[in-house]
């Protein structure tokens, strides 16, 4: 059985959601079934499989979100880049950064 959109939402950052469903929304009608989305070195990755799928459409769609998410906070929206969070790569904006970083301090 095929799992819902909102499912594959809940597994990455507030801040990616709009523009995971607007991909997803996307490539299901094209034919993909939805293996995995994830967060991966401050990336965003979607797996996808299906026998009679438009490959370059699908593909395309997808390097779009990931392009949108290389540049969004994942934590909520903002205008956000790749950095190196404590030897974890995201994509953070600034307050959320910081906010990574004081809640790592306090945890020391």
């Amino acid at each position: 059985m095929a799992k819902s959109i909102e499912y594959f939402l809940e597994c990455v950052g507030p801040g990616w959601r709009p523009t995971v469903k607007e991909c997803l929304e996307k490539i299901i009608p094209l034919g993909a079934e939805i293996q995995q989305v994830k967060e991966k070195f401050g990336g965003l990755r979607v797996y996808y499989r299906g026998r009679h799928v438009d490959h370059d459409k699908v593909n395309q769609q997808i390097r779009l979100a990931e392009m949108k998410c290389e540049t969004t906070c994942e934590d909520c929206g903002a205008p956000g880049e790749v950095r190196d969070n404590r030897g974890w790569l995201r994509c953070l904006c600034d307050q959320h950064l910081t906010e990574r970083e004081n809640i790592a301090k306090i945890m020391e």
